[in-house]
């Protein structure tokens, strides 16, 4: 529930006022007023703006509101967000998608991931190749719930593909397969690009697996810079050479991976859809909404303003998840019911 100020002060008798009751009340002073652009505003008005403000941003970073935005993607049939194509399924070929035993082991841990733990969007500690994959999925034309399935179902188990080993080991029958299980559409297309996603980052970022995940080359080509580069810089070596990688793409994987160790030089980053939610909910100003650098500057200022963070690192990452929940709550339509309850 929102925070609630109180305006009544009890007095004690250590406390007493200078003037009896009957005079006091006639000579209480009025809220401090200022002049700006010839409008008069009242101090009380501006209190009051700035706690339904602060209000609304605890309640937008709540677990509750997050829950609004990412709904819960429950295992079954007959989800409303499946595509409307007829579903002719064939029978995939004898372990597609599965790896010998002795070769299912993954960066994390060597877990095997037929029982591995499920992961998605919302996971924690995902990494940036994860986080790469999940922004190219998200960008394709798909229900904002049908794209989280099809995420869930690639990196969960029985699949676990959510690394480069795993993707590319898997061949283009084994990333297949989920893309049927998730009803997904463009399942083919999908299949071939995530191929093409791996071949594209080893070409940048060399044949070492860890320098893959952790998208070595161009973090370190955004290290040092100033924002605006380090943002063009990580979207012209990301586009031009991972293939079917388009702006929408880039935009997504940028306002996530900002929350990560080593990638502070691209933070705060908005995109301009983003940009345009914030304005809705009055969190900035209409005017900074066409420069995004400027409205992220903004809202950014605009949240450790009204929700203290214990370092940097916290603040990137409240900042982050503070755009995941305007998107999510954009694309679930629950926007509105959100504002008007803070």
């Amino acid at each position: 529930m929102p925070a609630q100020t109180r305006s009544k002060r009890s007095a004690s008798s250590k406390d007493e006022p200078s003037e009896p009751p009957a005079k006091a009340a006639k000579t209480a002073k009025q809220p401090a007023t200022k002049k700006q652009g010839g409008k008069v505003e009242t101090k009380q008005a501006s209190d009051g703006t700035a706690s339904t403000t602060a209000s609304l941003m605890k309640r937008l970073l709540s677990e509750e509101v997050y829950a609004l935005a990412y709904p819960r993607i429950e295992k079954g049939h007959g989800e409303k967000d499946w595509s409307e194509e007829e579903r002719v399924k064939p029978l995939p070929k004898e372990k597609a998608g599965q790896m010998e035993a002795e070769q299912r082991t993954d960066a994390d841990g060597g877990q095997d991931r037929s029982t591995g733990k499920a992961r998605g969007y919302t996971s924690p500690g995902l990494t940036p190749f994860a986080e790469l994959i999940c922004a190219i999925l998200l960008s394709k034309p798909l229900s904002h719930r049908l794209g989280l399935r099809t995420i869930a179902t690639l990196f969960s188990p029985p699949f676990g593909l959510y690394t480069p080993e795993a993707l590319e080991k898997a061949g283009k029958e084994g990333r297949r397969e989920p893309m049927y299980e998730a009803r997904t559409q463009h399942k083919d297309k999908t299949a071939d690009q995530l191929g093409d996603v791996v071949q594209g980052l080893r070409e940048i970022c060399g044949d070492n697996e860890q320098d893959v995940i952790q998208l070595k080359a161009v973090r370190e080509a955004v290290q040092g810079q100033k924002r605006n580069e380090a943002v063009e810089t990580a979207r012209s070596k990301l586009t031009s050479g991972v293939k079917g990688l388009g702006p929408t793409g880039v935009d997504i994987f940028l306002r996530r991976i900002q929350a990560h160790e080593g990638w502070h030089a691209v933070y705060p980053f908005m995109d301009s859809r983003t940009a345009s939610i914030a304005v809705r909910l009055e969190l900035i100003d209409e005017k900074a909404a066409g420069d995004s650098l400027r409205a992220a500057s903004d809202l950014d200022e605009m949240l450790n303003k009204h929700v203290k963070s214990a370092s940097d690192e916290k603040r990137r990452q409240a900042f982050t998840r503070l755009l995941d929940v305007l998107v999510g709550l954009d694309l679930e339509k629950k926007l509105d019911a959100v504002k008007n309850d803070s």
